[in-house]
């Protein structure tokens, strides 16, 4: 189907929801560069350790020429198209795609200055000096998170606040490739940081239904 504020959309029964692209420029110049800089330096040696992905994830691994452009997934269990709360959140973000982003942002940079010591802690056994310094670098600014992070995909929730519906921005990272991060925002507040694979918001007593 087309829809005039999520463009074309496949939908996906087996998940209940649809898939198409949404654009947002602000993070087209993050992406996992250290992962890939650590994983050569272990191809020419000995092989790379367990945290540093091994081969690209072709299921997310998109072309650098479409560096703005990310996944959307649009939840619909009815399957009767995108709701007024799903519209409203996705025009949203595309009319103030610098101050959501930037919440965004700082939400994950937040989280990773709190534990960034400890984790360093953790794998320091597993890495080289300068290997750990490229994968879990102590930063002052959210921008030092370009080499770290990337965003795999935004996803539009049923469930709404106030009328608009709460997004999920989901998030490959240098530290953890195998949870990835994903951040939950109503509009440009924050309301959740955690694992991907968390249900970081679930409507709560607050939330709307369609």
């Amino acid at each position: 189907m087309r829809s005039s504020v999520f463009g074309e959309l496949e939908r996906e029964n087996e998940y209940g929801w649809w898939e198409g692209q949404v654009r947002l420029a602000f993070f087209a110049a993050y992406d996992t560069v250290a992962s890939d800089v650590v994983n050569e330096r272990y191809k020419r040696g000995a092989g790379p350790p367990a945290a540093v992905p091994q081969e690209p994830d072709a299921e997310n691994d998109r072309p650098r020429d479409q560096e703005d452009e990310f996944d959307l997934v649009v939840e619909d269990a009815a399957g009767n198209g995108p709701s007024q709360a799903q519209e409203r959140a996705l025009l949203y973000l595309k009319e103030n795609e610098e101050s959501v982003c930037q919440a965004v942002l700082n939400s994950v940079f937040d989280l990773y200055a709190r534990y960034v010591e400890d984790w360093r802690d953790e794998v320091s056994h597993r890495f080289e000096p300068e290997d750990l310094d490229e994968l879990l670098p102590v930063l002052d600014s959210p921008e030092g998170l370009k080499r770290l992070l990337r965003l795999d995909s935004v996803h539009v929730h049923e469930f709404a606040k106030d009328g608009c519906a709460v997004l999920q921005f989901s998030f490959s990272c240098a530290w953890d490739d195998e949870h990835g991060l994903a951040v939950a925002a109503h509009k440009d507040t924050i309301l959740g940081v955690g694992d991907a694979g968390e249900g970081l918001y679930d409507g709560g007593e607050e939330a709307e239904d369609k």
